[in-house]
């Protein structure tokens, strides 16, 4: 076994989570969300295989502290 996708995971993990405040193109700071404002296409390449009519939300949650619940209006 590779520990590759680890090691990626670590990079991608620490270069979204490295900003101060959220910036809603997919970073923001541990345990808060970055909402997307506009559509996702593939060059921005946040999204792997983004839907074009979709809004996508983005976090890397902390849970070894405590729990986190995470509340989801429901939709109207």
């Amino acid at each position: 076994m590779s520990g590759e996708p680890l090691l990626d995971m670590q990079r991608v993990y620490q270069s979204l989570t490295s900003v101060t405040v959220p910036d809603h193109q997919g970073d923001a700071p541990v345990s808060q969300f970055s909402h997307f404002t506009d559509l996702a296409n593939t060059k921005e390449g946040v999204v792997v295989a983004p839907n074009a009519d979709t809004l996508y939300s983005i976090a890397w949650l902390a849970l070894t502290p405590e729990p986190i619940v995470v509340h989801v209006p429901s939709s109207p």
